[in-house]
């Protein structure tokens, strides 16, 4: 099972190449589907999504979609929860 520190390294990669410029929203469906993060069990992801975002809270943020009737059961799925809040976007400053 790989470690959490080579799955935020890989997260981090895959937003760098998803994104179109630094601090965009790219949605946790992208991140988790990239070739550089699907490897990685869905608990793997969530737990290192969650631990990126305590490492560095100015910069790295995890971002609910307002609207919700967009979301899809895979949006859905792929949602980070923190505190009662399902977060759907990952956005890196």
């Amino acid at each position: 099972m790989p470690r959490t520190a080579g799955c935020i390294t890989d997260i981090v990669t895959a937003y760098r190449l998803l994104a179109a410029a630094p601090g965009d929203a790219v949605p946790l469906t992208e991140i988790r589907s990239h070739r550089k993060v699907s490897r990685y069990t869905q608990d793997q992801v969530s737990a290192s999504l969650i631990e990126l975002w305590k490492q560095s809270p100015a910069h790295v943020y995890l971002l609910r979609e307002m609207n919700q009737k967009t979301l899809t059961k895979a949006d859905h799925a792929a949602a980070v929860v923190l505190g009662d809040t399902p977060k759907h976007k990952l956005a890196i400053q």
